[in-house]
């Protein structure tokens, strides 16, 4: 399965290093020309992406489970438990130190500070999980709060 990984990147950056050496050689060409050339580079670009898309999807596809059994393998349910706490709680904890509107890079800066001072590193997607986390908790317990009293329709006018 690596070699067929390799194999179709070595393919596919020879292609780019055709496509952009035969560019290279059109500009090159001073013999006027009695029709206008065809710019082709937004086609060239576009098919590129797409190829770059194409890839990339595929690369997440065959290599984010084997991660994801690694992960399964080398730790233990109680030890990422633990993790996803100590991210959760910091994150709480970087809502509390950090005040005002606008502090979010700072947030994340001391998470991620905390959680190396720990010795865990993690992807920055955890940490945006335990802040949508504790966004919906918040959001609930408000909401709650505001049902609490029942029908809030008195009937009466200010």
């Amino acid at each position: 399965m690596k070699k067929l990984l390799a194999l179709v990147l070595v393919v596919a950056i020879f292609l780019c290093g055709a496509f952009f050496i035969y560019t290279l050689a059109e500009s090159a060409d001073p013999a006027p020309r009695a029709a206008p050339l065809v710019d082709l580079t937004g086609a060239f670009v576009a098919v590129v992406l797409v190829v770059f898309d194409f890839l990339l999807g595929w690369i997440a596809r065959v290599m984010i489970p084997p991660i994801k059994e690694w992960l399964k393998i080398h730790t233990t349910e109680k030890q990422r438990n633990l993790i996803w706490d100590a991210i959760c709680k910091l994150v709480d904890a970087a809502e509390q130190t950090i005040k005002g509107p606008g502090q979010g890079a700072k947030r994340l800066a001391y998470v991620e500070a905390a959680l190396i001072e720990r010795g865990i590193s993690i992807d920055d997607d955890l940490i945006e999980a335990a802040v949508k986390r504790m966004k919906d908790r918040t959001g609930l317990v408000i909401g709650e709060a505001f049902d609490a009293g029942g029908n809030t329709d008195s009937g009466e006018k200010m």
